[in-house]
């Protein structure tokens, strides 16, 4: 069972790193200098209340 969940709580976090990639795709095509990736997931996560 617990390896089941660790499975599930991998692809979810898989998921939200693609969503993460995608925001940051059109946040970078519109922002003169954006933030490297890694900023953005974290302000993002802040903002947004995630871990």
């Amino acid at each position: 069972m617990v390896h089941e969940l660790d499975r599930v709580e991998a692809r979810r976090t898989e998921r939200e790193m693609q969503l993460m990639a995608q925001r940051y795709a059109v946040y970078a095509q519109n922002t003169a200098a954006p933030v490297p990736f890694e900023q953005f997931v974290e302000t993002m996560r802040r903002l947004t209340g995630g871990q």
